[in-house]
């Protein structure tokens, strides 16, 4: 057996044992770089045994149902022509009907939703709502044209102003006390702060991306609540009418909302307008609106409007914000935080 034969086989192994693993994780666990486990994760996604969620990696419980001639069949792992081996095109194509198959038997909300999402994190979170993850390959692409945007992908964005980030988040999680109710919004600025928040902080949380939820996960104390729709892999964001709608009826002590652009003029905005409802939603269901964001958003503005800077009671950013936005920002009787660098 060859050393990646050996080290993909360990991969499996390891996240199918602990219900998921990060990206972090497998690399100490296997003594590699963090760059080789991505790619590992890659051809093992592309082989449907785990799916990957931004920085880590989930087990496909689907793949146990293949026989195991179709597994040992299966070469991407010693064929070093990889996908493009006859057997694993043949592979993939039966993965395929299964998938569609699954699809076409899976109920679309509550209890018996058996979606990778929910066998991943049954044993870790209280999730209540209904949770609908549906995988955007179930959708015609032409269905889809703003997942094609190139302004924002996640991954992307938690590298851009990477300090920054890191450093309002620290400090945003430090702004939540035990018996906190609050949401979290999505985006590459919120998920440092949720990767911030203490693991002995008693609060209940609700999140509604991929991101946020897998660095809530493990934090015992948490109550989480993850509300549910259709998946988006470019903002790991998961919305529904239902979401909302199950936002609108809880109210929360503090709401956490990023932002892709703060312009004096013309408002608050992010760059999906599937992002609108669910960010007007907590801002109407909570007592204090928080608004993170690196300085780099001043005067930017993109597509979805979805509040004004009065909307909001709190601003935390970095230290390298302008005087004229101080002065603004202070003006208007926003209380604002900027975090050094």
């Amino acid at each position: 057996m060859s050393k990646k034969t050996d080290r993909l086989s360990r991969l499996i192994d390891i996240i199918k044992t602990k219900n998921g693993a990060t990206v972090k994780e497998l690399a100490a666990l296997l003594d590699v770089s963090e760059m080789t486990i991505r790619r590992d994760l890659a051809v093992l996604e592309q082989n449907s045994i785990v799916n990957n969620v931004y920085g880590a990696a989930i087990y496909n419980p689907s793949y146990d149902s293949l026989s195991e001639n179709q597994k040992e069949n299966e070469d991407i792992i010693t064929s070093p022509k990889g996908i493009a081996s006859r057997k694993n095109i043949a592979y993939q194509k039966d993965i395929a009907s299964r998938k569609r198959t699954d699809l076409q038997k899976e109920p679309t909300s509550g209890k018996g939703f058996a979606s990778w999402t929910e066998a991943a994190l049954q044993k870790d979170v209280s999730i209540q709502g209904a949770i609908t993850l549906q995988k955007e390959n179930a959708f015609p692409k032409e269905n889809n044209p703003k997942e094609n945007n190139p302004l924002y992908e996640l991954n992307h964005a938690k590298n851009t102003q990477d300090t920054e980030k890191k450093s309002i988040g620290a400090f945003a999680a430090s702004y939540i006390n035990d018996g906190d109710i609050i949401v979290i919004d999505t985006g590459s600025t919120t998920e440092m702060l949720a990767e911030n928040i203490p693991d002995d902080l008693e609060a209940t949380i609700l999140c509604y991306n991929a991101n946020i939820l897998n660095s809530l996960r493990l934090k015992e104390k948490l109550t989480l609540i993850f509300s549910g729709g259709k998946y988006h892999p470019t903002t790991q964001m998961v919305e529904s009418p239902q979401g909302v709608e199950l936002i609108k009826s809880m109210r929360f002590t503090k709401a956490f909302i990023s932002a892709a652009g703060i312009h004096a003029g013309l408002g608050v905005t992010c760059v999906f307008d599937y992002e609108v409802a669910t960010k007007k939603a907590i801002m109407d269901s909570s007592v204090e609106k928080i608004l993170l964001f690196d300085s780099s958003k001043f005067n930017q503005v993109k597509p979805a409007y979805f509040g004004d800077i009065t909307d909001f009671d709190v601003i935390i950013t970095d230290n390298d914000i302008s005087d004229e936005w101080r002065e603004l920002i202070n003006a208007l009787n926003i209380k604002l935080y900027t975090v050094p660098v």
